[in-house]
């Protein structure tokens, strides 16, 4: 199956001129201004990246292969003088938008519930956050990870590609988890 299929947003723009300039950035801020739009703040790493009012960006998330576009919210301005851009993005179901509302969302939730532990992998290119593992989850991962937990009492909730939820059930299972308290939904 290809990447870009008839709704993605390459294909779409194909035709259209883009800036030359690939500039890495790091989320600033996200916060919710609306029920269904966050706005993200990215700090631009390359001082060559520039945009016109109206222009909109090619947003690639290291562990998400599908290519978002997103209009531009902010000023050329708040760029020059900051390094900043700003986004506004809406809730819906493509990748690189869910990954957006759902990321803040898990990391609030577990910073506000003490017993809830929220940890974020990535397996295809680096990510240079500070939360992000560049690892696959395996047998010594969960076991590190559980090791200081009640495993009787542990319920797990597993998202991704089904050879990645079929591996770590596995391995949880491995290390002494129920099979009643690992829960995941193979969507595809």
């Amino acid at each position: 199956m290809s990447t870009l299929d008839s709704n993605s947003h390459l294909e779409k723009t194909q035709s259209s001129l883009r800036n030359e300039v690939i500039s890495p950035a790091t989320v600033v801020q996200i916060e919710s201004i609306s029920p269904d739009v966050k706005s993200v703040l990215f700090r631009v790493h390359d001082n060559m990246f520039t945009f016109k009012p109206g222009q909109w960006i090619d947003l690639m998330i290291p562990e998400i292969e599908t290519v978002g576009g997103f209009s531009l919210c902010s000023t050329p301005c708040l760029l020059q003088k900051e390094n900043l851009v700003q986004l506004a993005v809406q809730y819906c179901q493509h990748p690189p938008a869910l990954w957006i509302h759902t990321k803040k969302e898990l990391t609030d939730v577990a910073k506000k519930v003490p017993s809830i532990s929220c940890q974020f992998f990535t397996t295809r290119e680096r990510c240079h956050e500070d939360e992000i593992l560049n690892c696959r989850i395996d047998a010594n991962i969960l076991r590190e990870y559980v090791l200081n937990l009640n495993i009787s009492k542990l319920q797990t909730y597993i998202c991704g590609p089904p050879p990645m939820i079929e591996s770590v059930a596995a391995n949880l299972l491995q290390i002494g988890m129920a099979e009643d308290d690992i829960h995941y939904e193979k969507w595809w």
